[in-house]
């Protein structure tokens, strides 16, 4: 299958179903499927149960599904997680992101200094494997900012000449990391070793990185990892090839926190396609 192709999972779905009304959140873009409740729904849980198809499909087709309006708690949250994924729970094992543990499975989204910009970015792709579904979950609206933003690689990678992508493909990528001592949590842009590995005990972390498919070193007080991941990979089920890397978030070392390197500035508006193709050859 070639790389603009993907095999067409176009679910026809009615605007109100079952006291929950459906629309596309960006429709420009065929990105997001928002679902709102009209009323007080009996049971989300139920309702998901009887919309599996539908749900399935969409996520498939638009990226991801906002539940909007919803009463959620976080109790009900991760039995709704349950429902919506059969993939065995993953944790944050290695993860460079500075993030608090809420729960087994959940975490507070990451930290940053104000004046942060956080790239858009795949999860976890830069490890051997990663999460197929990523769910996030608003406790508390905050006042002011505070967005998560998303983007879709589909429609970003159309600006991309298909050589880059076919050549990240056939040459993956090699990720060197380092993790510092303890820090700050809420002032760190990089997680410390002890947070990203859920131990203070480096013998500990050393196995989890054998586990895992890193290669550890250690610096004194820190740890440095390599390994080498996909640069692009095909989707499971609708067989696009589709980038799926980091390679462009820390290609060159900052003291100015919050400040883009040049690889993060590709994906700043203006940019033309020939202005990317130039910047990743």
């Amino acid at each position: 299958m070639k790389p603009d192709q993907k095999k067409q999972i176009a679910p026809p779905f009615k605007d109100l179903l079952g006291g929950v009304r459906c629309s596309v959140r960006f429709p420009e873009h065929g990105f997001i499927l928002q679902l709102e409740p009209t009323g007080t729904p009996e049971s989300i849980a139920r309702w998901i149960q009887e919309h599996e198809q539908l749900i399935g499909d969409a996520t498939l087709e638009y990226g991801g599904i906002l539940f909007h309006g919803f009463d959620l708690d976080v109790a009900s949250f991760r039995r709704l997680v349950g429902l919506l994924s059969d993939e065995i729970r993953f944790d944050y094992i290695g993860g460079t992101g500075p993030r608090e543990r809420y729960s087994d499975d959940v975490y507070v989204s990451t930290y940053a200094p104000p004046g942060v910009k956080l790239a858009q970015h795949h999860e976890m792709a830069y490890m051997p494997s990663w999460p197929m579904k990523v769910f996030f979950y608003c406790d508390l609206a905050p006042r002011k900012d505070g967005e998560t933003l998303v983007c879709s690689s589909r429609n970003f990678q159309r600006s991309l000449d298909p050589r880059i992508l076919e050549r990240f493909h056939d040459r993956k990528v090699l990720y060197t990391r380092n993790y510092d001592p303890p820090t700050d949590l809420k002032s760190a842009i990089v997680s410390g070793w002890q947070l990203s590995f859920n131990t203070s005990d480096k013998g500990k972390v050393s196995e989890i990185c054998r586990d895992v498919g890193l290669e550890a070193e250690w610096r004194g007080e820190r740890l440095r990892t390599r390994n080498i991941a996909q640069g692009a990979a095909y989707h499971p089920i609708t067989g696009e090839l589709l980038l799926h890397n980091q390679s462009y978030l820390r290609t060159m070392a900052s003291d100015v926190r919050g400040a883009m390197t040049p690889a993060v500035r590709l994906f700043e508006p203006g940019l033309s396609r020939g202005d990317l193709s130039r910047s990743l050859e």
